[in-house]
Order: structure tokens, then C-alpha cells, then sequence
């Protein structure tokens, strides 16, 4: 039975190998979505979209091969050539997602009849004799101390080497560059917490002071006798020092001391009533953590994995409310509501989805679309 193998040779699966047969592979979707054929790690292949490109039957060539782009945000390589849109795949062709991403060989076992020419054969002596054939001479003249031609497939091997120091020493770059990235962020997280950290006392400290004030005014509200006879207490005390005129004794100093004490405590405790008649300082509520289309879609694709597709479609429905111009969001919800047997609704979300997603996938949108709509006539 003819196959199609998937030789990973970069990447997060380098050395494995995907197959499909050939006569059921009408689509592959190769990228990192959950629900591809051809699926690459989420976290270490992150050059990789969700849906990068498909592999899909050409048209016009009953045993002949497409890739199409699908709308990639770090583009598709083809033999390590940036392409676009729908290109002819061919056996032992190299596809690369994205600059620096991962490789992987597309082939065809067996192979094509083309690509598996017979073995020469040697001529026999009485050929040679019959057909009366020269030997084959010299390309070129070796002439001492000139210097050899360079062949092609040197020169394929130079090249060969060349790219591969540059793909290495941009490789080394990227690594330079999100190890500096990680720094900077490192940097302004301890920053971050330091402040928040501030500003989380001064609003204690802030906010212990108004308990503070609030405590010595309700004592000063239940005892008012005490502000009343710290006044009278003053008033003798400033009686006596002008009674008593130009006197330096001990006892004339003593009550110096004491009046400047109580005038004191006095306009203390005038400006802790003052003060609490401020309301304290707003309590800042806690950040909320703000939930996004890329967040709510992993929490779905998660819960669709385990097994639970109505919980799944809730929160694609909740992405969608976030951000209503994603069209893989409607595809996946039509797929969700199809599996829960919602027909109607299924129907309504492969519309959107035909809507908004790019030409390449326009036409696997019509061709769910039309037999969900077969479906729904034979009900």
C-alpha cells in the first residue's frame, strides 16, 4: 500500500516519523494545534503556528502533491525557498516552518516510478564491437602544476556549508537575543514587586495612622472632661507664672515646663480630631487577571482533549466574545458543536468561519459546510 512518510529532521521530534495512507490523505494540517495531523510541540517549536501549512492532492495531477501556506506568521520554506500561497510538493522535498524552525523530508514510499530510474547496465565487448564505439576521452586536459575543475556537486557542497553556518550563527543569535530578553523582564519583575511592595506600606502605614487618630478621637468623644481640665490646668498654670513676675526659682521653672507639656498634648490632640474627620485612604483592589481569545482557546482545546466537548465550546463561545474576527475560533466551534450533534448551530459557525478565514482554507470551510447541510436535509 503507497504512503505518505513525514521524516521530522530539526526540531523538537527530530528523528521521528509520521505516516498516513495515501489513499485517505485528502488533508494534512501540519502545525501546532491539538487537532493537526501532522502536530509539533506547542512550547519548544514556537516558531511554528497552530496551523502553519497542508498537504493536500493536486487537482490536476491524480498522483501529484500541494502545499499551501497557511497564512503563517514566519512563512514557509520549501527547499529552503520562501514560498507562497499553493506550490507543487514533490518526493524528498524539504519543508521548513519558519526561518530557523523545524525541517521535515515529505515522501512518498514507495517512491514515484520517476524517481526510481533502473540501474546502468554495462555494454558487453560484442556491443562495443557491433556498434564500432570509441572510447569515451578526457573531459579536459590535465596540464602539471593547472589547476582542476571545480565540479557541480563541490559546489553544492560548498554551498551546502555555507548555509548551514549561517543557519547556525543565526540560531546562535536568536539565543543571545532571548537570553537578554529574559533578563530585561527579570530585571523589571524584581523592579515591579519592589514598588508594589512600597507602595503596599505606605498605604499600611498610611492607613495604621488613621486607625490611630480615629481611636484618640473616640476616646477624646467618650471623655471630654479630660480636654476640659487640660484647659484649666493651662489657664492656672499661665495665672500663676504672671503672678509670680520676673521669679527664676525651681518652682516658677517646673511649671514653665509643665504648661509648655500640656499646651502640647492639647494641640495634639485638636489636630487628631482634625485629621479624623478625613475619610482613610481607598483600599486598591488586587489586579484581576484579564482573560484573552488566546487563553480562553487553550482552556477549550484542553477541555475538548479530556473529553468534554460542551465545556470546550462554552469557552470557545467566550473567546469569540473577545475577539469576533477569528475564524479559526468559528471553525473549531462548528467542529465542537457538530460532535455535540448542534447541528443548526454548527452550521452557523462554518459560515463565519468561511467568512473571515483566508482563500486556501476557503474551500475545506464550503466542503464542511455543504455536508453538515446534507446532514441536516436527511434529519
Amino acid at each position: 500500500m503507497q504512503k505518505i512518510v513525514i521524516r521530522h529532521l530539526s526540531g523538537a521530534r527530530a528523528d521521528q516519523v509520521d505516516e498516513f495512507p495515501v489513499s485517505g490523505a485528502q488533508e494534512l494540517i501540519v502545525g501546532r494545534d491539538a487537532l493537526a495531523s501532522v502536530k509539533f510541540d506547542p512550547d519548544l517549536d514556537d516558531l511554528v503556528s497552530r496551523q502553519h501549512v497542508k498537504i493536500v492532492r493536486d487537482p490536476a495531477d491524480s498522483e501529484g502533491f500541494q502545499l499551501v501556506d497557511l497564512q503563517s506568521r514566519n512563512g514557509t520554506f520549501l527547499n529552503q525557498t520562501r514560498v507562497y500561497g499553493v506550490v507543487r510538493l514533490s518526493h524528498d522535498d524539504v519543508v521548513q516552518l519558519g526561518a530557523g524552525g523545524p525541517e521535515f523530508r515529505f515522501e512518498i514510499f514507495p517512491p514515484p516510478v520517476e524517481t526510481r530510474a533502473r540501474p546502468t547496465r554495462e555494454a558487453s565487448r560484442e556491443m562495443l564491437a557491433d556498434l564500432d564505439l570509441k572510447s569515451t576521452r578526457e573531459s579536459w586536459l590535465q596540464v602539471p602544476g593547472a589547476p582542476r575543475p571545480v565540479g557541480r556537486k563541490t559546489v553544492e557542497r560548498m554551498l551546502g556549508d555555507v548555509f548551514t553556518r549561517v543557519k547556525r550563527q543565526s540560531n546562535r543569535s536568536l539565543w543571545v537575543g532571548l537570553m537578554a530578553l529574559i533578563a530585561i523582564l527579570a530585571v523589571g519583575s524584581v523592579i515591579w514587586l519592589y514598588i508594589r511592595k512600597t507602595q503596599a506600606e505606605q498605604a499600611a502605614s498610611q492607613q495604621q495612622n488613621a486607625v490611630s487618630l480615629q481611636q484618640m478621637n473616640e476616646q477624646l468623644k467618650r471623655n471630654p472632661a479630660d480636654m476640659t481640665a487640660m484647659k484649666e490646668q493651662i489657664a492656672n498654670l499661665e495665672a500663676q507664672l504672671r503672678q509670680a513676675g520676673q521669679r527664676t526659682d525651681a518652682a516658677q521653672q517646673a511649671n514653665q515646663e509643665l504648661l509648655n507639656e500640656l499646651k502640647q498634648k492639647l494641640e495634639q490632640a485638636n489636630r487628631a480630631i482634625a485629621q479624623s474627620r478625613l475619610s482613610p485612604p481607598p483600599q486598591t483592589a488586587p489586579p484581576v487577571a484579564v482573560a484573552t481569545f488566546d487563553s480562553l482557546f487553550e482552556q477549550a482545546t484542553d477541555q475538548y482533549q479530556r473529553g468534554h466537548p460542551k465545556e470546550a465550546l462554552d469557552l470557545v463561545t467566550q473567546a469569540l466574545a473577545k475577539d469576533d474576527k477569528r475564524w479559526e475560533g468559528y471553525e473549531f466551534a462548528g467542529r465542537l458543536a457538530t460532535a455535540l450533534d448542534s447541528l443548526p448551530e454548527a452550521a452557523n459557525m462554518y459560515e463565519k468561519a468561511l467568512r473571515l478565514a483566508p482563500v486556501a482554507s476557503r474551500p475545506d470551510m464550503q466542503s464542511k459546510l455543504d455536508d453538515l447541510k446534507r446532514r441536516m436535509e436527511t434529519k
